[in-house]
């Protein structure tokens, strides 16, 4: 059995770092931001099959947006698109929620593995 996480490399996005249950005060970022990476993961299906993938994630919100998508090009190919857009600096304590909802699809994109079974 081959366990593989598409995320090993994880996001560094301004998300990362909101931890709080709530706010009294705004959020302020430096600027918005975008972060995409493409992740290629080759296997011999002569030697393994898929034994559990990771589901897609995507959350859309009034401030950005989580998108963890993975596509089955050819046998023994996988490819995973990850995507964290930042669209506004400034979010107020009533939006605090959309935030968290972003930063939550975010870890849970980042916490699934692909799992490859010996054949």
């Amino acid at each position: 059995m081959l366990v593989i996480n598409p995320s090993i490399f994880k996001i560094n996005s301004e998300l990362n770092k909101l931890i709080d249950l709530d706010r009294k005060y705004p959020i302020q970022f430096s600027y918005p931001s975008k972060q995409s990476d493409l992740i290629e993961i080759y296997y011999s299906p002569e030697q393994f099959s898929i034994e559990s993938q990771p589901n897609n994630v995507i959350e859309n919100g009034k401030y950005g947006r989580v998108v963890f998508k993975g596509n089955y090009i050819t046998d023994g190919k996988i490819v995973y698109n990850r995507d964290c857009t930042l669209k506004k600096t400034k979010i107020s304590p009533v939006d605090y929620s959309d935030i968290t909802k972003l930063r939550s699809a975010l870890e849970k994109s980042e916490n699934q593995n692909l799992i490859l079974k010996k054949l």
